[in-house]
Order: structure tokens, then C-alpha cells, then sequence
């Protein structure tokens, strides 16, 4: 678990959710994941307060079905609050590479640069 100084509201606003509290316990005991990792990896699809006040209404926070439940409604699987973009700015031969002398490394740099297609992402949800 994360210490809290790390989570700051300002910068990360789901910390009562994914770096301490009562909700990250329960989860994290119940098992209900192979990889203790993957349920902060989650995104949320609603804002943090109201994930958190339907978890208090949960009766059984120890019966996995209704745990189960729960995360499915308010989480998204990691992973899925991303999605793939062209950066907006993106040109196939910047007109910087031509300052690269060695064309062996500039044909490089143009090789890395094309990477950035397949590499940008953006976010798909607004609670993240």
C-alpha cells in the first residue's frame, strides 16, 4: 500500500479509493485478484465520492459475489480508460531530423519518431 504523502488529492484525487482506506483493504484481503496490483491499475467510472458512498451501502463486504458486483459496476479493468491517439502535432519527417549529419541516424530517428503512432494514448474516462 501506498503511503499517503504519495497520493496527494491535488494530483491523484482517487487516494481514498487506490492508496489507503477501508475500501482498498477489502479488496486487497478478499483476494478476488491473482495480482494484488491489478485493482489499483483499475479505473473509475464514476467520481471517487460516490464509488465510495456505494461502497458503504455494501452489506457483506467479505462475500466476494458482492464484492464482485460492486467492482464491476464502479471499475473498468485496467487498462480501458486508455485508448489510442495521433498526437496532434505529429508529422512524419520533422524538419529537426535534418540537422542529424549521419543519415544512418536520421533514418533511425525517423524509424523512433514513427513509433510515437502506435505508442500515444489518451484518456477515454474522466475518472481515472
Amino acid at each position: 500500500m501506498l503511503h499517503p504523502i504519495h497520493c496527494q488529492r491535488m494530483i491523484f484525487g482517487n487516494v481514498d479509493i487506490f492508496c489507503h482506506g477501508p475500501l482498498l483493504d477489502v479488496i486487497q484481503k478478499s483476494r478476488l485478484f491473482q495480482d494484488s496490483k491489478y485493482f489499483v491499475d483499475m479505473a473509475l467510472l464514476y467520481d471517487p465520492d460516490v464509488v465510495l458512498q456505494a461502497f458503504d451501502t455494501v452489506e457483506n463486504k467479505t462475500d466476494p459475489k458482492a464484492l464482485d458486483m460492486f467492482i464491476k459496476k464502479y471499475f473498468s479493468p485496467p487498462g480501458s480508460e486508455l485508448k489510442e491517439c495521433q498526437p496532434v502535432d505529429w508529422v512524419p519527417r520533422p524538419k529537426s531530423f535534418l540537422k542529424i549529419a549521419d543519415e544512418h541516424f536520421r533514418l533511425w530517428a525517423y524509424f523512433v519518431h514513427g513509433k510515437w503512432k502506435k505508442l500515444c494514448r489518451e484518456v477515454r474516462f474522466r475518472y481515472i
